[in-house]
């Protein structure tokens, strides 16, 4: 991917930025990623205290 991005750049030039998806969209990739840590951590949490 990182390649491609490279190889636009040097043919399209300054004028153009070349973003993949994930650049595109940094916050709604990094807040569907904090979702899933807090998903993990409540579920983590509820179960170690329901076998307890």
């Amino acid at each position: 991917m990182k390649e491609v991005q490279e190889q636009l750049a040097s043919i399209l030039g300054d004028k153009y930025t070349i973003k993949n998806r994930y650049q595109l969209n940094d916050v709604l990739f990094k807040t569907l990623e904090s979702e899933k840590l807090w998903t993990f951590i409540i579920l983590e949490l509820h179960f170690n205290h329901c076998h307890l």
